[in-house]
């Protein structure tokens, strides 16, 4: 049963679900929007003809939004003493912190329990064999039709749930809190459910997304009485939407962009509500529809509007675009077309998944709780930036807000993830909100590559390691910067590192030194790593004071296994490589046996 109070709320934003006339398939969603570039009208640039799904034509768009960030994005050489130069010029101050971490790692397993270190040696041992980790679905369902449910569940609960995962209710999962608060690490809750494309109705609003929001809203209220400075909570969008509706807005925002950038001439990133109402002019637009859309794109009077605003009003998700009156698609006033034309249904279940993403941030303001949306596929991610940037500009707002609320994530591995960070953060402060941001380096490196290769498109992730590893002390070095220069006095953007590379750690303790930031900002740099993995690095940086937090998963065991397997196979190769966090253990062990 929902809370009262959620049922209640659910109940007015929330249409129960119903048989649709002519009921859309999975199919609809992708031959909708399939070749909806090449009927679309002189308003939009050209596109070939594509194959279902649309990749080929998404790649083409990465490039062209490369090409088009490239120009808008602040250039690092216009911030003071910045650029990436200094990450190069900076190596041999930065190596003087190399040793750290490695200093203030004495004995990091010293509080746990024998049983613990031999079960979490026995499950990294596991890890490191490959048959296991990349056949780890079908060893499990082979395991099944053999022992049983009941047994097998035995078998992973006691082994790789009980090392990855915080538990199956929040009665287990606040021991844990609560122990890892006891060593100075705080703690990012995890509802760790994922969609797996099978388990709900994509084209009606299931019972099952609303009690997964019932589930973040306890989250929520057990993240409130943290002793942590930020207390967080991480969502994920697929476990409150239809995956495949957010591949079809993807799509779409992807199309909505082209249409913007064709007005924005000068590449500026944003036009004027001068320049907006003169484009509109030259497409023969009636002046009265121009004054309302500028009116509902531009509420608080900025001058300044963007794609994201223009996506926003077109995924129906924008505020002042529905007071307006608004109540059809944006692009109808700029096409004709058919296929650029969202269905009724569409947006309504797109504003659904807003509207429970609002009912969490409206909780999260009051308790003082920050909200981390993950990253996803690439093929989702368009959606998730255009849903998260349209959450940050109302609840981060720095008129309303002390700190962000809402916190957006950059996967490094992306080949645009360094030049959407600097847009996202220009529009931040261009619009007045606080930019939270998690910076990762991913976590879906087979599933980007198996589907490129299936639909023969250029994969969207870097080619080598080591361009990922640029990427990633690219987009911190910026931050930071932007973090030193910012003209409010106080940062008005926070970063949370998520990172199991000791180098990188290293460096952004460096980089915080050099730059001062460690003694006024030191709360707005986080660290993060994955509950039980690379505790030899989250026990000394809690140690040492900085602000540190384990990603805590939790879910009963048939909900989580899917996160489980997806983490074994993203990871296995770091797991197998975890021979530190091996090593210390064993010398706990050989401690503890001469103790005795």
């Amino acid at each position: 049963m929902l809370p009262p109070k959620v049922a209640t709320a659910l109940k007015k934003i929330v249409p129960s679900a119903s048989v649709l006339k002519g009921a859309a398939t999975r199919n609809h969603y992708h031959k909708k929007h399939h070749n909806v570039l090449t009927t679309a009208s002189s308003l939009f640039p050209s596109s070939s003809q594509q194959q279902e799904p649309r990749r080929g034509n998404d790649e083409s768009h990465r490039q062209f939004q490369r090409d088009y960030l490239a120009k808008i994005a602040l250039p690092f050489s216009t911030l003071p003493n910045t650029g990436y130069n200094l990450i190069e010029n900076s190596q041999q101050e930065i190596k003087d912190h190399v040793s750290i971490l490695s200093s203030n790692r004495d004995r990091p397993f010293f509080d746990r329990s024998v049983p613990d270190l031999l079960q979490s040696l026995f499950v990294f041992e596991l890890c490191e064999l490959k048959v296991l980790v990349r056949n780890g679905e079908k060893i499990l369902n082979h395991t099944r039709s053999i022992l049983g449910r009941r047994i097998t569940d035995f078998l992973i609960r006691n082994t790789f749930f009980k090392q990855f995962c915080g538990g199956e209710n929040h009665i287990e999962v606040s021991g844990k809190v609560t122990a890892l608060n006891n060593i100075g690490v705080g703690v990012i809750l995890d509802y760790a459910v994922e969609d797996d494309n099978t388990s709900i109705d994509h084209h009606g609003d299931s019972e099952q997304y609303d009690k997964r929001l019932s589930k973040f809203l306890q989250c929520i209220e057990l993240s409130r009485d943290s002793p942590n400075y930020r207390k967080f909570v991480a969502v994920k969008l697929t476990s409150l939407g239809s995956s495949s509706l957010l591949q079809c807005m993807a799509s779409f925002a992807n199309d909505a962009q082209r249409a913007f950038v064709s007005l924005d001439k000068e590449c500026k990133g944003y036009l004027t509500r001068d320049e907006f109402f003169q484009a509109c002019q030259d497409l023969s637009i009636p002046s009265v529809d121009i004054l309302k859309v500028v009116q509902a794109l531009d509420p608080h009077d900025m001058n300044a509007i963007d794609h994201i605003d223009f996506c926003s009003a077109a995924f129906g998700i924008s505020s002042s675009w529905a007071s307006s009156g608004g109540d059809n698609n944006i692009l109808d006033m700029f096409s004709s077309s058919n296929s650029l034309k969202l269905s009724f249904e569409e947006r309504r279940q797109m504003k659904n998944v807003y509207q429970r993403l609002q009912i969490l941030a409206e909780q999260a303001t009051a308790s003082g709780v920050c909200l981390l949306i993950d990253a996803e596929q690439s093929w989702y991610q368009p959606a998730i930036d255009i849903i998260t940037i349209q959450l940050q500009q109302r609840y981060n707002r720095f008129n309303t807000a002390n700190y962000p609320i809402v916190f957006n994530t950059y996967q490094c591995y992306l080949r645009d993830a360094s030049e959407r960070v600097k847009m996202h953060f220009i529009r931040s402060q261009r619009q007045g909100y606080y930019f939270g941001s998690k910076v990762v380096r991913g976590a879906y490196m087979q599933g980007e590559n198996k589907r490129a290769e299936k639909y023969l498109y250029p994969c969207p992730i870097h080619c080598s390691i080591q361009d990922t590893h640029k990427c990633y002390n690219e987009v911190i070095d910026y931050l930071m910067q932007c973090m030193k220069t910012d003209s409010m006095g106080e940062a008005s953007l926070e970063v949370m590192c998520a990172t199991h590379n000791q180098e990188s750690i290293e460096y952004v303790i460096g980089m915080m030194d050099k730059l001062d930031l460690s003694k006024s900002n030191q709360n707005k740099i986080y660290f993060a790593q994955l509950y039980g993995m690379s505790d030899d690095l989250t026990i000394p940086l809690g140690k040492m004071g900085y602000c540190v937090y384990k990603y805590l998963p939790y879910g009963e065991i048939q909900e989580v296994i899917p996160y489980m397997l997806r983490r074994a196979q993203e990871n296995g190769d770091m797991l197998r490589k975890s021979n530190n966090e091996k090593q210390l253990i064993m010398n706990e062990l050989k401690a503890r046996c001469k103790i005795m």
